[in-house]
C-alpha cells in the first residue's frame, strides 16, 4: 500500500498536469475558432467581390433613363 503522503503528492502532480493539458487544449480551441472565423470572413469577402463584379457590369449596361437609382460611380463622384 502506498503511503498517504505519497498519494497526495502523486494526486497534486497529476492535477497540475491535468490543468496544464486543459489550458493547452483551450488555447488550441481558441486558435481553431479564430481560423474558422478567418475562413468565413475570407469566403464572405470573396462573395462580395464576385457580386461587385456583377453590379459593376449592370452599372455599365443599364442606361440612366431606365435605372432611376444613382449608379455606384455617381454615388462616389457626384454626390
Amino acid at each position: 500500500m502506498i503511503p498517504v503522503a505519497e498519494q497526495v503528492k502523486a494526486i497534486a502532480k497529476t492535477k497540475e498536469q491535468l490543468i496544464s493539458g486543459l489550458e493547452q487544449m483551450a488555447e488550441k480551441a481558441d486558435i481553431l475558432e479564430q481560423l474558422i472565423q478567418q475562413k468565413k470572413y475570407q469566403d464572405y469577402v470573396t462573395a462580395m467581390n464576385d457580386l461587385r463584379s456583377v453590379v459593376d457590369a449592370l452599372d455599365k449596361i443599364a442606361s440612366d433613363d431606365i435605372w432611376p437609382l444613382p449608379k455606384y460611380r455617381e454615388m462616389l463622384f457626384l454626390y
